[in-house]
């Protein structure tokens, strides 16, 4: 019987066994392969934006990893950077006051980085003193959307200025003043730099006239100032007032515009 059982059922059994240890095997693989893939793009993303926006992202892995090998999307491109912090930070340097000088800059940055995440804008790079944020970048939530969201967001960081003002002069310490700038279209998004270092960024005109609106702002009389598209992407929900046109660093003379109210810091 058992001599039966054996010699007739074991090489049935076994190919079929086979067959099914193979398949396990290979699918256990390819899951492996998956989900180790996925923690790469998490990695990668968490660097750069918040996690509701990277669950989003990678629901979706082959769009994440056309995002970060590059694409064209509309965004607008805020540009914040204080006025006169050059010559605080040689005066305070003189005085040995080198640890408070970058306290009061980190607290300055964290509470700008709470309100662009707030308004649903990813904080692209910091250049010293010098915050760039873009709205609609990795994915968006259509242009006009995210245009409002970017002025709003601007409007907000006022006001969270005007806030730390008024406790850094309760303790005795120089207020801070911003100008900030935005421009909205078309840019280049993704992952650009060498293997040693690779940053999630845009690339483009409009980043360039971000920050020339930006720096208009110590000559325009105005604290917040943008270009045309954007002012045609908001105006039927925020109050757009045109300042004329405007000389624009290698880029001639522009329309420009801000909003027609504004907290004061």
């Amino acid at each position: 019987m058992s001599f039966d059982r054996f010699a007739v059922w074991l090489p049935l059994l076994v190919p079929g066994s086979a067959l099914v240890l193979l398949g396990v095997l290979y699918g256990g693989e390819a899951y492996l392969a998956e989900e180790g893939e996925r923690r790469r793009l998490r990695r990668t993303f968490e660097r750069y934006v918040a996690p509701s926006v990277v669950a989003e992202i990678l629901s979706d892995p082959a769009e994440a990893e056309g995002i970060l090998r590059g694409r064209q999307l509309p965004v607008t491109v805020l540009f914040s950077d204080l006025k006169g912090f050059t010559q605080l930070t040689n005066a305070r340097s003189g005085r040995g006051q080198i640890e408070l000088h970058v306290r009061q800059l980190n607290r300055y940055l964290g509470e700008m980085v709470e309100v662009i995440n707030a308004h649903g804008g990813t904080v692209d790079k910091f250049i010293g003193d010098a915050v760039m944020a873009v709205f609609g970048s990795p994915i968006g939530r259509g242009p006009e959307a995210e245009a409002t969201a970017a002025v709003r967001c601007a409007v907000a960081m006022r006001q969270a200025l005007q806030r730390l003002n008024g406790a850094w002069r309760a303790e005795g310490l120089e207020p801070l003043d911003s100008g900030i700038g935005l421009a909205s279209g078309e840019v280049i998004v993704g992952q650009i730099g060498s293997p040693r270092r690779m940053e999630f960024t845009v690339i483009g005109d409009k980043v360039n006239l971000a920050s020339r609106m930006e720096g208009l702002t110590r000559t325009a009389g105005a604290p917040l100032l943008f270009d045309a598209a954007t002012a045609e992407l908001v105006q039927a929900v925020l109050p757009v007032q045109a300042l004329g046109e405007q000389a624009v660093k290698g880029m001639g003379a522009l329309p420009v515009f801000t909003l027609s109210s504004l907290p004061q810091s």
